[in-house]
């Protein structure tokens, strides 16, 4: 038995929480209240789906909150006298929306992820989620499907529905199957020779001698080939080894030659060469008072360079600022200007009045259609006992003459016309209704959306007009 359900974010669940009792627990609210979607995240938080994202009618993405980034399912349950607990959510990720599970018995986490915490809840459940939704859940409007449509097209339903037909179809295709099967056997035998078939045998047994044959040659010569396979290899190594030696020893020779000649020509250059104590001390001084004014440079460059960088992160912090709040600016007025075209210069209070109305509407319009199929059946059912040769009134029970019968059955005939195209015009109306209040809904709860972020932008934007002065 399921004993809790929580919705944080799903849908049109802010923060929603149900105690389940024993027996039957009803569900009621107004339309868009979120009992469709409450179903929905019952069978998601127990299997990780639900019918219309399995078809993929909706994506993961639809069932968050507008606005929001992340939402969070918990369902509590009873079986075979153990309570357990799973905890589901959905994340945004970039473009992608995430999704990970728990699943407790007690404080214990038994499993974790999706399919993991699916397959342990469809065990101890002793339900997977093809027969949950063919026994157990139903989806909006679908309950009475089964009482509107003739027997024999029930019974193919609920053959569906269990799974049955599936049965049908494999033993359609086996007898298929074994009516080919049995006609190529047949065609097989007519065509089978023993004589050939013992013929054939023969010479099957003397190729496969034949084919031993070979591959015992073909084993010898693999083994010659992997033996001068290996002499190659070794070859090949002692020849990578010399080359290298040989590249070393040119470079050798070569840095060698380089050495002479470089010592050759200083020994010429110094050669009856011996400068003065004087010119030797004037050297001295000169590159000791070069080598000082190079250090005061070096000092006042890495000072420059330290008050450069410093003031090149103050100027980056200022542009960051600056543009942070420009774009805020810029989000301000876009949404500013999507709230104005939502509203059309109406308010918010006044838009839930429309709602409000349109609700009005859509019951109206449902009491009217049962209404009119109710006035419907009560005309024929009168009509229907007028007939000729039966002058009484099927209400009253009083005598009526056979004119007087035709007239007002015929009256009858043309008020269940007027009747059944006044429901055709209403059952027509009905979904368009529906529609425009979904639009609208939704349409609030993007204003809602805007008029906060609108509140945010503005708070955050007030310290433009400072930073560009």
């Amino acid at each position: 038995m399921i004993s809790s359900l929580s919705l944080k974010n799903w849908r049109t669940h802010k923060d929603t929480s149900v105690e389940f009792g024993k027996g039957t627990n009803l569900i009621i609210g107004i339309m868009g209240s979120g009992k469709s979607g409450m179903l929905d995240g019952l069978s998601y938080a127990l299997y990780g789906t639900f019918p219309s994202l399995k078809r993929r009618d909706a994506s993961i993405g639809d069932v968050v909150s507008y606005g929001e980034n992340e939402a969070h399912l918990g369902i509590t349950f009873n079986s075979n006298g153990k309570t357990y607990r799973v905890s589901r959510g959905i994340k945004k990720s970039g473009e992608k929306f995430l999704a990970s599970a728990k699943l407790y018995d007690g404080e214990s986490v038994l499993e974790t992820g999706q399919s993991k915490v699916t397959e342990e809840v469809s065990r101890i459940l002793g339900m997977d989620y093809d027969l949950f939704t063919r026994a157990v859940y139903s989806e909006q409007n679908e309950i009475d499907y089964f009482l509107t449509i003739d027997p024999g097209r029930r019974k193919k339903e609920m053959d569906r529905l269990l799974g049955l037909d599936r049965f049908e179809t494999a033993r359609a295709s086996a007898v298929s199957i074994l009516n080919r099967i049995s006609s190529e056997a047949d065609a097989l035998s007519s065509s089978f020779d023993p004589k050939e078939h013992e013929s054939l045998l023969r010479g099957k047994v003397e190729k496969g001698k034949v084919l031993e044959s070979l591959s015992a040659q073909e084993a010898l010569s693999e083994k010659e080939f992997a033996s001068i396979k290996e002499t190659i290899s070794s070859i090949s190594g002692s020849l990578a080894q010399l080359e290298e030696k040989k590249k070393k020893r040119d470079l050798a020779r070569t840095s060698l030659e380089r050495a002479k000649a470089k010592i050759e020509a200083i020994s010429s250059e110094l050669e009856g060469k011996k400068p003065s104590k004087e010119k030797l001390s004037a050297l001295r001084e000169r590159t000791d008072s070069v080598s000082k004014q190079k250090d005061s440079l070096n000092s006042e460059l890495r000072s420059f360079e330290q008050e450069h960088s410093a003031l090149s992160g103050k100027l980056g912090n200022l542009d960051s600022r600056i543009e942070s709040s420009r774009a805020y600016s810029d989000s301000l007025i876009k949404a500013e200007k999507e709230l104005a075209a939502l509203l059309s210069g109406k308010h918010i209070s006044a838009l839930r009045k429309i709602a409000e109305e349109k609700e009005a509407e859509i019951v109206s319009i449902a009491s009217r259609i049962e209404s009119a199929s109710l006035e419907i059946s009560e005309l024929e059912k009168v009509a229907a006992a007028l007939k000729p040769g039966h002058p009484e009134c099927p209400l009253c029970g009083s005598e009526l003459g056979e004119e007087k019968s035709r007239h007002i059955a015929e009256e009858k005939k043309q008020l269940v016309s007027a009747r059944k195209k006044e429901l055709f015009s209403l059952k027509e109306l009905l979904p368009k209704s529906k529609k425009g209040l979904s639009g609208l809904l939704e349409g609030m709860r993007r204003a809602e959306y805007l008029t906060e972020k609108i509140s945010e932008l503005r708070a955050k934007s007030e310290g433009l007009p400072a930073l560009e002065k």
